[in-house]
């Protein structure tokens, strides 16, 4: 089978006498906004030297459909999930049913890499953090982690993904996930408190990160992250690299 388009290129390509085996960043992008909204952490990730980027990395910026959002009144923007609940609460419902489709989305994308699913990290901003989280928990085979910047745990479906999470395949995967402590977008606290929640039921600790910014990344987020992306996607040769077959 050929490589879907999307997942040819990209930034932080492998180069070198001897190539690495390729490894894939699907990287999932907040609510909202007018344009493009998944070029604009395209262009973010291009920007940064390649030297910070995994060595043989494919990235991987799908676009969310538009659909109404409740917690907006029903305006219709790009989104992973409808989201409602009180403005000024820090616990609200995502939509299980677009939770479940956002999900199955990231899972098919991952299956069509024909990656080593040990090689692909998710990751996201925001609402796509929420859908990464989620979507590494319940893949069915060990990823090589979860990046998140300002996410948290979507209810109610964590309920449902924390019940089985225990005997899962990404019981023991590698979760990072940084919090601008200005976020008046999305409560820092989340972030201390919905780490508790999976730490309880996971033998590894969520690594969290706190910065000094808003719900937008700084440098030092963004430098951070992309240190842990390169220590989790190390670049490897030989036997280790070959075409995984396509999912079920």
């Amino acid at each position: 089978m050929k490589r879907p388009r999307c997942l040819q290129g990209g930034p932080g390509e492998a180069g070198g006498d001897q190539p690495a085996e390729p490894c894939v960043v699907i990287w999932l992008h907040g609510m909202g906004g007018t344009g493009a909204v998944e070029e604009e952490w395209k262009g973010c990730f291009q920007r940064r030297p390649a030297s910070e980027k995994p060595k043989g990395c494919t990235w991987v910026f799908p676009r969310a459909p538009s659909g109404p959002v409740t917690f907006h009144g029903g305006r219709s923007l790009p989104r992973w999930c409808d989201t409602w609940g009180e403005k000024d609460s820090k616990v609200w419902t995502d939509s299980p049913a677009d939770v479940a489709a956002s999900i199955e989305l990231v899972h098919d994308l991952v299956w069509k890499s024909q990656l080593r699913p040990e090689r692909i990290v998710l990751g996201g901003f925001s609402q796509g953090a929420a859908i990464a989280l989620l979507a590494t928990l319940t893949f069915p085979e060990r990823l090589a982690g979860c990046a998140m910047i300002g996410g948290w745990l979507s209810y109610p479906t964590a309920d449902r993904v924390c019940n089985t999470l225990a005997g899962s395949a990404n019981a023991t995967t590698p979760i990072w996930w940084g919090h601008g402590l200005r976020d008046r977008s999305i409560p820092a606290c989340l972030l201390e408190e919905n780490s508790r929640v999976l730490d309880a039921l996971r033998p590894i600790a969520i690594d969290q990160r706190r910065y000094q910014c808003g719900h937008w990344p700084d440098d030092a987020m963004l430098t951070d992250m992309l240190k842990w992306l390169r220590d989790t996607l190390p670049p490897t040769t030989g036997e280790q690299s070959r075409v995984y077959p396509a999912g079920p």
